[in-house]
């Protein structure tokens, strides 16, 4: 009798851990997003967490900072800590709930930031579009990232991203940012905002002309179309694992 009750209670006990770990799986991703302490005004990181993934993006409206700071990132999620590095920033952060707190470094500069949680339904985020550069250019592609935060705003930018024999060569272009600074602005629909960045992404040839690169221009031009914004609503590496 003691053992049949002892092949219950271990029955129940896997059941409930199975649940436990069924329940944890099931959790969506979350997006984070908060302004960058000691950059400009407008500068931006947004996270996208999904279980122990992640990616990351800093962004402003300042070129200045942008030539330094803004830069993707994907990476994992160990214990609620996550520590990214590219070849030149580092970013070092702790989640706890719906907060995303933490460090962006570039040499002995280091500026903390504070993301919260979006809700599931926000028309806000992390967006992204890609173009390949022409054959004519060589390999390589233009990555344009954009951060719509919650009160309406958006920064962004693109990366030139040209190889170079088995180096790839970088070059940061900053695209145009929306800084909200009136009660009567921030109450305004924020897809109509996202809306926005859509049709400035269309733009984005010429946007990018304003950085006297008629042939980078011509490249993002050459396959068609110009790259349109999509969410980031997994990690990116995450979407990969499961194509």
């Amino acid at each position: 009798m003691r053992l049949v009750r002892q092949s219950i209670l271990f029955v129940l006990a896997c059941g409930i851990t199975m649940f436990a770990t069924s329940t944890a799986s099931a959790a969506e991703p979350k997006t984070f997003i908060g302004p960058i302490a000691g950059g400009p005004e407008d500068a931006r990181i947004a996270l996208v967490a999904d279980g122990d993934s992640i990616t990351a993006y800093v962004c402003s409206g300042d070129d200045a900072f942008n030539q330094s700071f803004s830069e993707w990132f994907t990476g994992d999620v160990q214990d609620g800590l996550v520590s990214l590095q590219t070849d030149d920033v580092k970013l070092v952060a702790r989640l706890t709930g719906d907060v995303m707190d933490g460090r962006i470094k570039v040499g002995d500069k280091s500026l903390k930031f504070s993301a919260d949680a979006l809700p599931e339904a926000s028309a806000s985020g992390l967006f992204r579009a890609e173009v390949p550069l022409a054959e004519s250019e060589g390999e390589g592609k233009i990555v344009c990232g954009w951060i719509v935060d919650k009160e309406g705003g958006y920064v962004g930018a693109a990366q030139i991203l040209k190889k170079a024999g088995k180096q790839i060569v970088k070059s940061v272009v900053t695209l145009a940012a929306n800084k909200i600074k009136t009660v009567a602005t921030k109450v305004k629909a924020v897809a109509g905002v996202v809306k926005n960045v859509a049709s400035a992404v269309e733009d984005v040839a010429g946007l990018l002309a304003g950085d006297a690169t008629p042939a980078v221009v011509k490249a993002g031009g050459a396959k068609g179309s110009n790259p349109k914004p999509t969410k980031v609503a997994r990690p990116l590496r995450a979407i990969k694992k499961k194509n």
